[in-house]
């Protein structure tokens, strides 16, 4: 509305100014419109025309300050902005800023969070806001912004300045996590980020270590850290936290104390939980080997491997081996699937879920795994029960299998040749 103000004065200094000057052609004797002006009104033109300067130059600054008031909840002047911290990585900068002017919630600044990859134009990805009722979802400061290790999303967490909960887990901040393609952000889980581990972790890349309050067995206040898929499932809990701590083998640790012992971890030897028994040849050439699995045609020459949930029995792949794991979630398993191994894969693992709201436990079947035919003796106490087959590729790739026992769909993964 204000932009209407500036060209209506604008009109009405050239409407003035062809007033002053109407009459048609004039002699050289004729008065000119200064001249006028100063005769009627004694004031001069140059302070006539001064004065709409003046109201011009007010009426802009007016516009714009509506302009920026208005153009959003708490989008202000950049130059209110001051730069809290920077998080640095390659090629990349997380920035926080916060604007002291305003304050989501009292005593906390409005915060936002940039991206700004090689110095280049920064890109707003969240800020503070008060959901109200809402608390879970309401934003104060932001803290510890982490890159995720494909560079999709980041991680951040915010302070406990909303919660409306009591008790040890009320000063608990949380972690939330931003979609950079499309900006979604949403809630990921409760704690502060300590680390997210990258791909030097193995089957644990992309996994956080998060830090919570909590008690102890003598029930008094303590610091724990939960390690937390990138699901937002928890995997186990350390009891302490070093940045130069060996994770993985800790975390294998943990499990084992978790799940009890683990199967032998050599592929070729015989352990608790898990049966080998070798396959004479059948004299098929698998470079040459053409099969259907499940609608899917597979020349097996394209592939460093492929795994099969329910192989056919007519099936013709030269198999070396025949395995039997049990699975260690259910002593009286009663059920079994069939996981087809042609090629070799590595790391291989089983996550299980009894039920929906349960915790998963998981347990290692092999270091490696080559031409196997792997039956699997489980069970599916509820519809919702769900195995998870988990291994890794030539490159350290994670690949999952889902089994579930009400289910008609049935997985086909096909690793290619990395030429």
């Amino acid at each position: 509305m204000k932009s209407y103000i500036i060209l209506g004065l604008t009109v009405f200094m050239t409407i003035t100014i062809l007033v002053g000057c109407s009459g048609g052609s004039k002699s050289v004797d004729t008065q000119a419109p200064a001249q006028q002006l100063e005769e009627q009104d004694g004031l001069p033109i140059e302070e006539d025309i001064g004065k709409f300067e003046d109201i011009e130059e007010e009426t802009a600054a007016l516009v714009q300050a509506e302009e920026t008031k208005g153009s959003g909840e708490y989008n202000m002047a950049v130059d209110d902005h001051v730069l809290k911290a920077t998080y640095s990585g390659n090629g990349y900068d997380l920035l926080v800023e916060e604007d002291k002017s305003q304050e989501v919630t009292e005593g906390v600044p409005v915060n936002y969070l940039y991206i700004q990859y090689n110095g280049g134009i920064k890109t707003l990805l969240a800020q503070s806001v008060d959901r109200g009722n809402d608390w879970t979802n309401s934003v104060a400061d932001i803290l510890n912004p982490t890159l995720s290790n494909d560079g999709k999303k980041v991680y951040y967490e915010t302070g406990s300045a909303f919660t409306r909960t009591s008790g040890y887990g009320a000063n608990n901040h949380r972690v939330r996590i931003v979609e950079i393609d499309t900006y979604n952000d949403s809630y990921f889980e409760e704690g502060g980020i300590k680390k997210l581990l990258d791909n030097n972790y193995g089957p644990y890349a992309d996994h956080l270590i998060l830090e919570i309050n909590s008690i102890d067995d003598a029930g008094q206040p303590t610091m724990v850290y939960p390690v937390v898929s990138p699901d937002g499932e928890q995997v186990v809990i350390l009891d302490d936290f070093e940045t130069d701590m060996e994770f993985m083998d800790i975390i294998d640790s943990k499990l084992r104390e978790q799940n009890g012992p683990p199967a032998n971890e050599d592929s070729q030897a015989i352990g608790d939980y898990i049966k080998i028994v070798e396959v004479p040849s059948n004299g098929v050439d698998k470079s040459s080997l053409e099969e259907t699995y499940h609608g899917e045609l597979i020349k097996h020459s394209r592939y460093a491997a492929v795994v099969v949930e329910d192989y056919p029995y007519e099936g013709n792949y030269p198999f070396k081996y025949a395995m039997q794991f049990t699975n260690p979630a259910y002593p009286e398993a009663s059920d079994s699937y069939r996981i087809a191994i042609m090629g070799e894969v590595y790391n291989v693992r089983i996550k299980s879920k009894p039920q929906m709201d349960s915790a998963s436990t998981q347990q290692k079947i092999a270091d490696r795994i080559e031409d196997a035919l792997l039956e699997v003796v489980s069970s599916f106490p509820t519809d919702s029960s769900v195995d998870v087959i988990i291994f890794e590729d030539f490159e350290g790739e994670t690949y999952e299998i889902p089994v579930e026992n009400m289910s008609d769909n049935k997985s086909v993964i096909a690793i290619k040749l990395p030429f």
